[in-house]
């Protein structure tokens, strides 16, 4: 069969002036087999996703039973950082602060006296105050 009987016999089902109903009952039916493709495709992609879980988790089992058993140890005694675990800063962002001030003032000598957390909204009202400042009123 060529592609032009394929059509003649496809369109030959379909009425040449459709009412109301059938326009519906096509839409409709339309819609129920794309979505049917749609859940078909998503459980394809999840069912592909658990084997790829499935696959590492027996990876990491597989390397965890190869791995030597870790010797217990005492526990490390927590070492505190000074003023910086006074006001409930990590202890890292400190550090990434004296990095940032020691390349802005590109290796001179200075000292952070304190980090600490900023209480109220005065980060959002500067960032507005910014915002606005930067805009021409007319």
């Amino acid at each position: 069969m060529t592609f032009v009987n394929q059509s003649a016999l496809l369109a030959a089902g379909f009425p040449a002036r459709p009412d109301f109903g059938e326009n519906i009952t096509f839409i409709v039916v339309g819609f129920v087999f794309v979505m049917c493709v749609l859940i078909a495709l998503s459980l394809v992609t999840s069912a592909i996703g658990a084997g790829f879980v499935r696959a590492e988790k027996r990876k990491a089992a597989q390397q965890a039973a190869a791995a030597p058993a870790p010797v217990a140890s005492a526990p490390a005694a927590k070492t505190s950082s000074g003023p910086f675990d006074a006001h409930g800063v990590p202890e890292h962002i400190p550090a990434l602060i004296a990095a940032a001030v020691h390349v802005t003032l590109k290796g001179k000598r200075h000292r952070i006296r304190g980090v600490r957390v900023a209480q109220g909204g005065r980060w959002a009202q500067e960032g507005r105050r910014d915002i606005f400042s930067s805009h021409r009123v007319r």
